[in-house]
């Protein structure tokens, strides 16, 4: 059965132009955005939950008689005269809209669902006719809470139209169809004294007294059923743009992978299927999505840590990681469904990112609501495109109560980080800035040296962090040679010190932003070569309650250095580096004694002739 396009009469009432504010909130994106709304809708129509959800995403051509290509291009033209006078651009727009309709087979994007319920009553009435009620597929889903996300897809089509196909069994097998079209209101064609409204619909030919009716069963175009339970999507007037199907796989791996890993939920574009045993190769082949592979590998790794938070404001389960240094200070919010909603660093798009940055260690995490009721508080906080959660979404009266709910889980998130990131855990890190090894052997050509400075190139495994507190390094210090000023202006009272350290006068530091921290039977040191330093003496003492005590900490050796070939030589409390170049540096300092302090300090050492 050949559709029929029908615009509803105006009938004096409102004209709409050519902003349509429904699908405002999805131009940022709209390839994201469409996958994302229609994935999370299929997800929401699960019919059996031991199974996944399948969606299959491909291209198709569509016979142009199919959609009524010749009644809608009528509509296009009247269009673009109507919206010539106030805005060229846009009637060149619909005049190409047109063309495209005039082509004997059009370019239409499908997606389809299975192992959903498929559309019946209300919940096809509120996809193909109604805006802004949020009615949903499936018993409780928990998604959608404004009814406008499915205007996403109309973005992409260069007719502005989309095609709605489902099979769904109430009694006994049913099968709808029917097309709608979003242009700006125009003169209808038959009759150009009346202006129809900006939504119109392809379906059942009917007179125009009668009610707009869907397209059922056999008479359905066999292009557009479903081969089975579901609802199918189609875009009208798609252009395949480059790479659109890398990008397709990108935009579902990114933020599915909690259902696909979970087996909620399996993929086919094309050829190619992106499921629980394909995912980690697909995260692989992607370079730009390493962030997101890391939030994909709490969910697989055993020896993740996971906490459960409770507070005033409801439950989450947090998963998290500590120390690699690829590892961005993220905190990813995935709602029940398996959507990777956020991972904003702002607290107004994301309250879960920790206020309390950790200054020991990088970390990944996930976090989860535990339950239905906590999910959908966080619901009541998501834009209509999902996208983020903001507190000051929910009503003003409460508006208060629950940023300060939010600032209380944040706080408990930042305290499991930094607990974490102090004490460390069993997980051997690659720490990719560490090659060069310090073997403990005298080279009696180097000045100075003690432990040894002979580099072997390694590829250095270690373990993070295993206990300790540390501390911001103060360039400059206490020292033999009385009262001195410091790379960075400040002053320090000498005192008999091993070593004779000293402040240096009117000078940079010699490194910058630097940090040591306890880590077993070793003190890991890491900081950056001022760019004018030629070799770098300092020595490390206790800090924090232990401050009291002046002298240095003896030292017995390094047991690494960074990649970039510096060298390292330690005798007694002093460490002497060459480094080239202002690349960060790591070092490993074994101590000669086993105390362990509740904190460290590095400072500058001058010893006579040095500078």
């Amino acid at each position: 059965m050949n559709i029929e396009w029908r615009f509803p009469s105006t009938g004096g009432g409102a004209i709409y132009g050519l902003n349509d504010g429904s699908q405002e909130h999805f131009k940022t994106d709209e390839w994201e955005h469409t996958i994302r709304e229609i994935v999370q809708n299929s997800l929401d129509a699960v019919k059996d939950d031991n199974k996944p959800v399948t969606i299959k995403i491909t291209r198709m051509d569509v016979p142009r008689n199919e959609i009524g290509a010749d009644d809608l291009a009528r509509h296009m033209a009247e269009v673009s005269k109507y919206v010539k006078k106030d805005n060229a651009g846009a009637a060149e727009y619909f005049d190409r809209a047109a063309e495209i309709l005039k082509k004997d087979n059009i370019s239409t994007l499908v997606i389809t669902d299975a192992n959903t319920t498929g559309l019946d009553g209300d919940n096809w009435e509120a996809l193909t006719h109604c805006e802004g009620i949020p009615r949903k597929r499936g018993m409780g889903a928990p998604g959608g809470s404004f009814g406008i996300g499915k205007n996403a897809p109309y973005l992409m089509s260069d007719v502005k139209t989309i095609c709605y196909s489902t099979r769904y069994v109430n009694r006994s097998r049913h099968e709808k169809f029917i097309a709608r079209c979003k242009i700006p209101s125009h003169p209808d064609p038959d009759n150009r004294d009346d202006i129809v409204q900006n939504s119109g619909f392809g379906a059942r030919p009917l007179p125009p007294n009668k009610k707009i009716l869907p397209i059922e069963g056999n008479n359905i175009y066999r292009g557009f059923r479903l081969p089975e339970n579901g609802t199918g999507i189609f875009i009208i007037g798609f252009n395949p743009k480059h790479r659109w199907i890398d990008n397709a796989k990108k935009t579902i791996a990114r933020y599915f992978f909690a259902a696909i890993h979970y087996k909620k939920l399996r993929v086919r574009i094309e050829d190619e299927d992106i499921a629980h045993d394909t995912l980690d190769d697909i995260f692989r082949k992607a370079n730009d999505q390493k962030i997101y592979y890391h939030y994909y590998q709490l969910l697989q790794k055993a020896d993740t840590r996971t906490e459960t938070i409770e507070g005033e404001f409801g439950r989450f389960v947090l998963r998290l990681h500590v120390g690699n240094d690829d590892y961005g200070n993220r905190i990813a919010y995935i709602n029940q469904r398996g959507m990777l909603v956020t991972d904003s660093r702002q607290f107004g798009s994301n309250p879960f990112h920790s206020q309390a940055i950790s200054r020991w260690a990088k970390y990944v995490a996930v976090l989860v609501a535990a339950d239905d009721q906590t999910d959908k508080k966080i619901r009541e906080m998501e834009p209509p495109n999902h996208s983020s959660i903001e507190y000051k979404r929910v009503s003003e009266d409460r508006r208060d109560a629950t940023e300060r709910q939010l600032r209380d889980i944040s706080k408990m998130i930042g305290d499991i980080i930094n607990r974490e990131a102090m004490q460390g855990t069993s997980q051997e890190t690659n720490l990719s800035e560490l090659a060069n090894i310090i073997p403990a052997e005298e080279d009696p050509q180097t000045e100075g040296s003690g432990a040894g400075s002979k580099n072997v190139n390694l590829d250095v495994r270690v373990k993070a962090p295993a206990h300790g507190r540390g501390t911001l390094a103060k360039p400059g210090g206490t020292g033999a040679g009385g009262e001195g000023t410091s790379r960075s202006g400040g002053k320090g009272k000498g005192r008999n010190t091993p070593g004779g350290m000293a402040g240096a006068a009117n000078r940079n530091p010699i490194f910058d932003k630097a940090r040591v921290m306890r880590h077993g039977d070793t003190l890991r040191v890491a900081f950056t070569p001022n760019r004018d330093a030629e070799a770098i003496r300092f020595a490390v003492r206790p800090a924090g309650e232990e401050s009291v005590f002046e002298r240095a900490i003896r030292l017995s050796g390094a047991e690494n250095a960074s990649a970039d070939g510096a060298q390292v030589n330690v005798k007694d409390c002093v460490v002497t580096v060459l480094p080239r170049g202002r690349r960060r540096l790591v070092l490993d300092l074994k101590v000669g004694n086993k105390l362990a302090y509740t904190g460290y300090e590095l400072v500058e050492y001058e010893g006579g002739k040095e500078r």
